[in-house]
């Protein structure tokens, strides 16, 4: 796997757990939005799909290839699918970070930045320490998920800017991995 596709899947597990692992619940609404991201590796897109009952689905690509991560926070387990290869990689959700009001910006410890409109929402804001750096979230009043997110390290900046939101409610085959994937053995 290409880095930048490394990264780009790193990302989109990223995304799913700390967006949701603290109470392993999964964000509360049905929804399909699509996002852009900025980073390291370049800009690409990001669609996540949720049931609203602790499945994510998240997909991204570049170079041409498909990657698929489907969170599902009440078995704290997610699976990473290489549609290319018709390979599956499988990894424990771990408690993280989960910011979506004041309540849990409060149990995170995280410094409200107040309100702002962002991308045509509006949205609270809060700022918190990360390993090695500082990540700011801003939620959508009106959506209750993520509208903008921006996350410094040494190695520099990522983040994502939500682009599309819909209220959706996907089948539960968008949750599921498919017949004839086989488990990725990862080299050490």
């Amino acid at each position: 796997m290409s880095n930048r596709l490394s990264v780009i899947a790193a990302l989109a597990i990223a995304v799913g757990s700390s967006t949701a692992a603290s109470a392993l619940e999964g964000p509360k609404s049905s929804f399909d939005a699509t996002y852009t991201t900025f980073g390291p590796a370049g800009p690409s897109k990001i669609r996540m799909i949720s049931d609203g009952k602790g499945h994510l689905r998240t997909e991204s690509g570049a170079a041409g290839h498909k990657i698929v991560t489907i969170m599902d926070y009440p078995a704290l387990k997610a699976v990473t699918l290489i549609e290319a290869q018709k390979k599956v990689m499988k990894v424990t959700l771990k408690n993280g970070p989960e910011i979506y009001d004041a309540e849990s910006a409060q149990k995170n410890n995280a410094k409200s930045l107040g309100t702002k409109i962002q991308n045509g929402y509006p949205c609270h804001g809060w700022e918190y320490d990360i390993p090695g750096g500082k990540s700011e979230v801003w939620t959508g009043d009106d959506i209750n998920y993520l509208v903008k997110t921006e996350t410094t390290t040494k190695k520099g900046k990522a983040g994502m800017d939500l682009k599309t939101f819909a209220k959706a409610s996907p089948g539960a085959d968008q949750f599921a991995v498919p017949t004839g994937y086989k488990p990725k053995v990862l080299r050490k």
